[in-house]
């Protein structure tokens, strides 16, 4: 296997598929722009505090339930 390989982050997926939501959508209900938030979702960037929040806000979700770790 690739060390190099990027997961999904697996939390943030499965919260789009509770809340029916695209990445498309998440992005409008978060305020994080579409780019940004595809690069969270692929594992590829750490999200900012604020970023994260308004992320599991737009989710129901918390922050720590999405992510690993925040920036």
């Amino acid at each position: 296997m690739d060390v190099d390989m990027v997961y999904k982050n697996r939390n943030i997926v499965f919260a789009l598929i509770d809340n029916r939501f695209t990445q498309r959508e998440l992005a409008r209900r978060s305020g994080v722009h579409e780019t940004r938030l595809s690069l969270m979702v692929n594992g590829r960037l750490i999200p900012s505090e604020s970023e994260a929040e308004r992320i599991a806000k737009a989710l129901g979700r918390t922050p720590l339930e999405l992510f690993k770790e925040i920036a």
